[in-house]
């Protein structure tokens, strides 16, 4: 099989890590494959491990400039015309668009939404340019891969289009046969995220003084990511004396990331919209459990055996109490239990099927 795959930005985050684990798949099946990405970074040299080709195209990056769109478009007509791929598939939703109307007329083409950009809680100016987007470009693909039920629906609603074309298949992630939690004295709070919207992880911050003050209990935060809101989260962390129970650990690894999930307590995720979060599967494949913003498709996957869902909207101080109620729970048996989860559903041999058999499908 000879796939062109296209995404948006080659840095570690949620849509790189399933093209991730679909190009380890091709690798293992001998499969043709090149990656195009709009910058280089942590995907294209996994990809070019692998010994697959990898192309660089800068002008893939969110803008409205049209001479820079038609330019990349162009560009991306001579890149697949010597490539001559089976498959085209496009991750995020820039190259989701620009790869559907430059691609998608001549090659069979699937478009994964890994977050619907007109969901709840998006911007409100954002919401009907790219419903009208998306609902143009959904005529330039085969198939559409919806990662939550929840996006699933959103995307059911595009004028004229057949739900039989929007296929979901959840995002998986490795489920280890092992963990060993580390037992935390003073409990360890994670978060693992770019530090900008929708990404509020402020509100865990100003919970920490509040389980201090309200419940008399002492947490330590682990912040790892880095973004532009990371000198105002500095700041906010000095300005409330909590430099010695938050810990701003910036961008790591993937192997790092995931040794700290094993020494985490909980996993905590507030945000204010989200298509499927990587990092809360990750995190309930360590056997963490999970206090998370009830978006997007979350609630598919964190159920009240695994750990707590918090509005949109809350405030710290709704913050402060789920997480001294989650800190009462027995831990270890929601940890197990969201293994137990992930493994069932999420787990990554699950996804790559259903993949392949919807590259099988439109071929």
């Amino acid at each position: 099989m000879k796939v062109l795959y296209l995404i948006t930005k080659s840095e570690l985050g949620g849509a790189q890590s399933v093209v991730f684990e679909l190009l380890s798949a091709h690798k293992e099946k001998g499969d043709n494959v090149l990656l195009v990405s709009g910058q280089d970074g942590w995907l294209c040299d996994r990809a070019r491990e692998f010994g697959f080709e990898v192309e660089i195209l800068g002008g893939i990056r969110r803008t409205f400039n049209p001479i820079v769109i038609l330019s990349v478009m162009r560009s991306l007509r001579k890149v697949a015309k010597k490539f001559s791929p089976e498959i085209v598939s496009c991750h995020s939703s820039f190259a989701g668009i620009i790869g559907r109307f430059s691609l998608g007329l001549k090659y069979s083409t699937v478009f994964t939404a890994h977050g619907i950009a007109f969901t709840g809680g998006a911007p409100l100016w954002r919401k009907p340019i790219a419903f009208i987007m998306e609902w143009k470009a959904s005529f330039f693909c085969k198939k559409i891969i919806a990662v939550s039920r929840n996006d699933q629906k959103l995307l059911q609603k595009l004028p004229l289009i057949n739900p039989g074309k929007v296929e979901l298949i959840y995002n998986g992630v490795e489920v280890p046969s092992f963990v060993e939690k580390t037992q935390n004295e003073i409990p360890k709070l994670t978060f693992v995220g770019r530090l900008a919207l929708p990404k509020t992880p402020e509100k865990v911050i100003e919970a920490v003084r509040i389980l201090e003050k309200k419940y008399e209990r002492r947490v330590e935060v682990e912040i790892i990511g880095d973004g532009p809101d990371m000198e105002d989260i500095k700041d906010l962390v000095e300005g409330m004396s909590l430099s010695d129970r938050v810990f701003l650990l910036g961008a790591l690894d993937r192997r790092s990331v995931l040794q700290k999930l094993t020494q985490s307590s909980v996993f905590v995720l507030p945000t204010l919209w989200e298509g499927f979060p990587m990092t809360i599967l990750e995190a309930m494949a360590s056997g963490t459990p999970v206090i998370a913003s009830d978006v997007g498709g979350i609630k598919e996957a964190v159920s009240s055996e695994v750990g707590i869902l918090i509005p949109r909207n809350a405030d710290a101080d709704v913050w402060a109490e789920a997480i001294n109620e989650i800190l009462d729970k027995d831990l270890r048996e929601m940890g197990n239990k969201a293994r137990e989860v992930v493994n069932s559903k999420f787990s990554k041999e699950i996804m790559i099927n259903k993949v392949f058999e919807v590259y099988s499908g439109v071929l």
